[in-house]
């Protein structure tokens, strides 16, 4: 029998990069061939547009299983919908997927509102469990098997609502990781075994991506370790290149062991602009302990192999570790500046169940608190103020201290925006001076930039002007070639 799917994406107040949810568009893509209808509201595609009402859409679409995509940082905005489904459709069957689905299924299995809860991968098990799902009087828990990615089909973001919103194209080129970094959830997600596509296959479906996504403007690989083999890696960019698709390309997730400068002058020439490396930490006993398998020599020699080609840097750090503490996290501060990235993600280390890291906070006997609101996950500021877990070394108010001087210290915030949290964190932390160097550093980029709006102002001002001839000054004539010289001058 023919189904009826709503799918929904809650997203943050804070988001703001409206790339739509590649698991989502596969499984609307599964769900479509098997010849179900299939609607899904993305909140990340209406970040600039008002979303429509999960009312609006459970009147409109009137579906037979509604289903959620959940992050850990998104969680309380996807009990909200639940709640909503609920109030209009009580015997409408729930199922919830994502991330926090294989990290909390625990907690999940508690929620009122669930009725099915997919852990792992979902292409395998969507079907089945479409077709048969109904009222469960608590949440059943449906594992997820590794997916050939050979076999997965391309995501289908035309049932997406919104398609004009989509910017940016998700594409997986391989999924899984099989290294061991501590504080790392994807193997619990998308397991430690590394599967890649056919590169021809990837390249294709940009292609057709761009036929009918109207405003797209660019591509990101969200592989969970996409340079892992670096030559196929470099095949892909080459067949990229090759394709001339006139979209820009950007690669999450690059690890600073694993490129060289023939990648880096490849990305280039693939339309990247900017690579992001995990740094995670800038003192080197916590970094071993973290086990990436990877050291700071090779984070510098990455570092400067893409500024030496022209590209942005960016960095990621974690604040609050294994083994890190307010002085630590100092010698992160002064890597970063070393590294002169053009921008630093600076993240509260949050303990997930089932990682190294958990385990190891566990055996140190920290205090957890449990995060009901999931704040720990409200970046981009200068305030993150509840840490989920403590030491008697690093105790949840140094925490934020620490969190807080890595910022301004790095001139991660908007003084604009975040004006009074900056101040009431100067005062709180004793942070005078810090604070004082980092407004100076302020007031420089903001007047340096003014500055550079009115000398482009004054030089199209100029150009664009039109002439204007003196009484006396003879009038330029297309003969004497003046009329010319002058058209092209402007």
């Amino acid at each position: 029998m023919k189904k009826r799917i709503l799918f929904f994406r809650p997203r943050k107040d804070s988001d703001f990069n409206p790339i739509p949810q590649i698991g989502l568009g596969i499984l609307a893509r599964i769900l479509r061939q098997a010849g179900h209808e299939v609607v899904v509201c993305d909140h990340l595609l209406f970040i600039k547009r008002e979303a429509p009402s999960v009312e609006h859409l459970m009147e409109t679409v009137r579906p037979d299983v509604v289903g959620l995509t959940t992050f850990t940082s998104t969680m309380t905005e996807a009990r909200q919908i639940m709640k909503r489904v609920r109030a209009m459709r009580p015997d409408v069957p729930i199922i919830v997927g994502g991330p926090h689905t294989s990290i909390h299924t625990a907690d999940l299995q508690r929620e009122p509102d669930i009725d099915y809860i997919v852990t792992g991968e979902a292409e395998s098990v969507i079907l089945n469990l479409v077709e048969t799902a109904v009222r469960q009087p608590s949440p059943q828990v449906v594992p997820g098997a590794a997916s050939d990615v050979l076999t997965i089909p391309w995501p289908d973001f035309t049932a997406f609502l919104g398609l004009d919103g989509i910017e940016e194209y998700p594409l997986e080129t391989s999924r899984g990781c099989p290294f061991r970094c501590n504080f790392c959830s994807v193997p619990l997600i998308s397991s430690k075994k590394w599967r890649r596509r056919e590169i021809s296959s990837c390249v294709d479906e940009v292609e057709a991506a761009k036929a009918v996504l109207p405003n797209l403007r660019g591509v990101v690989v969200v592989d969970d370790v996409p340079t892992i083999n670096l030559k196929r890696f470099k095949e892909f960019l080459r067949a990229y290149i090759d394709r001339d698709l006139g979209l820009p390309l950007h690669i999450d997730n690059i690890r600073a062991d694993e490129i060289d400068r023939e990648f880096v002058v490849l990305a280039k020439q693939a339309g990247v602009t900017r690579i992001c490396i995990a740094v995670e930490h800038g003192n080197p006993e916590v970094l071993k302990m973290v086990d990436k398998g990877e050291t700071h020599e090779d984070i510098v020699r990455a570092a400067e192999l893409i500024r030496g080609e022209g590209l942005h840097l960016e960095c990621c750090f974690i604040v609050g570790l294994p083994l890190d503490t307010l002085e630590r996290t100092k010698d992160s501060i002064a890597f970063a500046k070393q590294l002169k990235a053009r921008y630093i993600f600076w993240n509260m280390a949050h303990p997930m169940p089932g990682t190294t890291m958990y385990n190891w906070f566990k055996e140190k006997n920290a205090t957890f608190y449990y995060d009901e609101d999931y704040t720990s996950f409200a970046y981009h500021t200068v305030r993150c103020e509840d840490p989920i877990v403590e030491t008697p070394e690093f105790t949840r108010e140094e925490r934020r201290k620490a969190y807080f001087l890595a910022v301004i210290s790095t001139d991660q915030f908007k003084l604009n925006r975040d004006l009074w949290p900056f101040v009431q964190g100067v005062v709180r932390y004793g942070y005078y001076g810090e604070g004082a160097r980092a407004v100076g550093r302020f007031l420089v980029r903001r007047g340096s930039r003014l500055l550079q709006k009115g000398l482009k102002r004054k030089r199209v001002s100029a150009s664009s002007a039109k002439p204007s001839w003196g009484m006396d000054a003879p009038v330029p004539t297309r003969e004497s070639g003046s009329l010319r010289d002058h058209h092209i001058s402007q």
